[in-house]
């Protein structure tokens, strides 16, 4: 519980104090997100007389961002919980190097983080560190990063990472030689305190394309120096993620490896080439921008399915909270198979799972957009080329229901038997490199990488329309 003085808003009040409320649209009064209990009673206004339940109302649940400047002090408190948010780390069997010592491993994910430490001579696991990436008060996806870099200062975006990541490397029990650093192109930029803001506008270039390193004296407040390595991305929207996500894997010819975050990254190796593209899959695949969206925390919905009626579980059993990306897909999906939606996207009415957990018909319009930008980019990169195996990483591996994704026409029926799930291969990736330190290897996938840009190419925008159906593609 929090003090928000008279004068201050309540929304710069979550922000100070670093509360763990979901803020999606970054402030912009549009997600309905940024819920906090207020002890005392604020009247409520038409925008959440729109976006928040009656009895939410009654229960003095406000939205941080629809208030003005407090006439009084008030206390507030967090209506619901991203503490015990479920953050993909990896647990593979890495090779062992030639040194002595420890390094650590950072994927800096637009919604969470890991940062890893390992023991150089074994490979072996020693600590790790899973939070949420602390900027999300700025905005759930790259594009509201980078808008808030050119409001705020790109200086405040990297002072809030830095400060988490900084928590961090204090608690460590070992010293560490070196912390190497992936991740997309936004937040790798941002972890320089580079402006990233040429990445936003064409022509979609970035500040940094080159392998950086420096050291931690100077960035981190710790009493001990190390070595920093940042990992240079690909192009604008194809970060050091998938690289470090390629370094892992070792793709053989005609394998696919689709990265699935709040950023649809894919790399498809063909005739000795690396063909990569990125699409903007989420924030509707993590439940940003939809009525009961919310992240991977005890009590989202996850699945959902039809016996006389609609039933649904959630994440540790817990009581309803919202619903998360994997959940909303299993809906939409069962939806379907009842012939409840239709392929279009049409349906009657808007479903219910229970009193206040509803998917509306711009719920279901918001997956379609981001459903089609993933499927019209696999159309680019593939071409009717063969894909002989798939491997699925990041966010939504963990507990992705294939059928579900079949059925919402994502991905092919005949990938059914071809498909892996691989973990999260950005963070197994960046931990390998930081105890090899194999600058050949990355050097190699950068030389035989190709990047699809989706804006040059008419293809996307052609099959766009069509792909918003949920048709099953063989």
């Amino acid at each position: 519980m929090i003090k928000v003085k008279k004068g201050e808003t309540l929304f710069e009040a979550i922000r100070k104090y670093r509360m763990n409320i979901d803020t999606s649209c970054g402030g912009k009064k549009k997600c309905g997100k940024c819920k906090i209990k207020t002890i005392g009673y604020i009247e409520p206004c038409n925008e959440e007389i729109c976006l928040l339940t009656e009895e939410e109302i009654k229960n003095n649940i406000r939205l941080a961002c629809v208030h003005g400047a407090l006439d009084k002090d008030i206390w507030i408190e967090e209506a619901n919980s991203f503490d015990d948010f479920q953050i993909l780390s990896d647990e593979d069997t890495l090779v062992c190097g030639d040194e002595a010592g420890y390094v650590a491993g950072m994927d800096i994910g637009t919604t969470t983080i890991v940062l890893s430490v390992y023991k150089i001579d074994t490979a072996k696991k020693v600590e790790e560190f899973r939070f949420l990436n602390p900027q999300k008060f700025y905005g759930a996806d790259v594009i509201s990063r980078i808008q808030a870099c050119n409001e705020a200062g790109v200086k405040e975006l990297h002072d809030c990472l830095i400060k988490k990541v900084n928590e961090c490397l204090l608690k460590m029990t070992y010293k560490i030689k070196r912390l190497c650093v992936c991740g997309n192109a936004v937040m790798t930029h941002i972890f320089m305190n580079e402006d990233p803001s040429s990445i936003g506008v064409a022509p979609y270039i970035c500040k940094v394309n080159d392998f950086r390193s420096y050291s931690s004296s100077g960035v981190f407040s710790l009493p001990y120096d190390f070595e920093i390595q940042v990992l240079p991305a690909l192009s604008a929207y194809v970060g050091s993620d998938i690289l470090m996500g390629i370094y892992a894997v070792s793709l053989n010819d005609k394998e696919l490896l689709i990265d699935l975050g709040t950023n649809g990254e894919m790399v498809l190796f063909d005739q000795d080439q690396y063909i990569v593209t990125s699409a903007a899959c989420g924030p509707a695949f993590e439940g940003g921008h939809m009525k009961c969206g919310t992240g991977a925390i005890s009590g989202a919905v996850d699945k959902v399915w039809f016996d006389r009626e609609l039933k649904y579980h959630t994440i540790q059993n817990k009581e309803v909270t919202g619903v998360c990306g994997n959940g909303y897909i299993s809906w939409i999906a069962t939806l379907l198979n009842e012939n409840i939606l239709q392929e279009n996207g049409f349906m009657e009415k808007e479903s219910c799972l229970k009193e206040g957990i509803v998917l509306t018909r711009k719920d279901v319009r918001e997956f379609q957009l981001s459903k089609s930008a993933i499927t019209s980019a696999l159309d680019c990169l593939l071409q009717d080329r063969e894909v002989k195996q798939v491997y699925l990483s990041g966010g939504f591996s963990k507990n992705i229901e294939i059928l579900d994704w079949i059925r919402l026409g994502i991905f092919y029926r005949s990938w059914k038997e071809k498909i892996s799930i691989s973990g999260n291969t950005a963070l197994r990736g960046i931990c390998q490199f930081a105890i090899l330190q194999d600058k050949n290897k990355v050097e190699m996938i950068q030389r035989k990488s190709k990047t699809i840009s989706l804006m040059e190419t008419p293809l996307f925008f052609e099959r766009f329309v069509d792909n918003m159906y949920f048709v099953e593609r063989e």
